[in-house]
């Protein structure tokens, strides 16, 4: 059996658990790519960040399993980084709703206190109208929320075919 050794601490290098086709198990995987793996199409937004996965968690799923497991883990949740520049650490993660998810990301939109999904969900209007407004350069609320344009009349809208 082969170790690796961390900060002091010797780990085995494989761990047979038998959960490498569960969900946490991606989810674990995910977040060393994302960190380590430089060909990992997010990896610029992680590890070329300098967001780290801590030693622990690097090493073991089974350690990792069982922070999961003890705070709250569940199938529908997500893993989330309280603060968005820090390292993936049992201190700065938690679950999450998906829904929540877009809170806590550096090019988060807040209108009057609140994310553009709670914004759009109070007001009852469509997310890409009120994110297309905001992106052109609208950030009056009253108007991002306004009912769309109407077409006018004898005006088609068509595809061309490639």
């Amino acid at each position: 059996m082969r170790f690796v050794e961390i900060d002091g601490k010797q780990y085995t290098r494989v761990e047979l658990h038998g959960e490498s086709r569960t969900r946490l198990y991606n989810i674990w995987k995910g977040i060393k790519d994302r960190c380590n793996n430089s060909n990992c199409k997010a990896f610029n937004d992680y590890g070329g960040r300098g967001i780290e996965v801590c030693s622990e968690w690097l090493v073991s799923f089974v350690a990792f399993r069982g922070w999961a497991l003890s705070n709250g883990y569940k199938e529908d949740l997500t893993i989330e980084r309280k603060d968005v520049n820090g390292n993936y650490d049992p201190s700065n993660c938690e679950w999450i709703p998906s829904i929540e998810q877009p809170k806590n990301r550096r090019n988060s939109i807040y209108i009057d206190g609140m994310s553009l999904v709670e914004f759009c969900k109070i007001n009852s209007v469509k997310y890409g109208l009120v994110n297309r407004r905001y992106k052109a350069g609208e950030r009056d609320p009253e108007r991002l929320c306004r009912p769309p344009e109407p077409v006018p009349a004898g005006i088609l809208k068509y595809r061309e075919s490639i």
